[in-house]
């Protein structure tokens, strides 16, 4: 399990380095998932950390030859998927409502199908590699992402 409480820093180029560090302490564990809260903010802007565990199962549609044999089968591939999810929520005056909650939210899934040999260290560089590619350039690749751009 993840330490308790799990600590965020927000603090990067584009913020000037404006450290701004929120400690998430853990609410509740049930069947391998978790929920973390920043207590110490208003119960107006919630922040939570989701940590979600799931399973899927997909059946190919074509057939696929069993090794050393002429048989065709139908194949199920189960996949592990862990999902963490970050949620902030404030609220967002507008002319029509003064009280209006929006929500923001930034989420990173692993999907690694059972029995496979990708390893975990695989799986790491593959997120690394990603982090590494949106941080390039003082986060420019970041930015043209979240300005809607392909």
């Amino acid at each position: 399990m993840l330490a308790d409480p799990l600590s965020l820093n927000s603090a990067t180029a584009v913020t000037a380095g404006t450290s701004d560090v929120q400690s998430y302490g853990l609410l509740s564990v049930a069947g391998g998932n978790s929920v973390r809260s920043v207590a110490t903010l208003a119960a107006s802007a919630p922040r939570t950390l989701k940590v979600v565990n799931a399973t899927r199962s997909k059946r190919f549609s074509g057939n696929v030859q069993l090794a050393g044999t002429a048989v065709k089968t139908p194949v199920d591939v189960i996949t592990d998927v862990t999902t963490i999810r970050n949620d902030v929520n404030r609220v967002h005056a507008s002319a029509s409502d003064p009280n209006f909650e929006i929500s923001s939210w930034v989420q990173i899934q692993f999907g690694r199908p059972r029995g496979c040999s990708l390893t975990v260290t695989q799986m790491s560089d593959q997120l690394l590699a990603i982090v590494s590619m949106l941080n390039a350039s003082t986060n420019a690749n970041l930015t043209k992402l979240l300005n809607n751009e392909p």
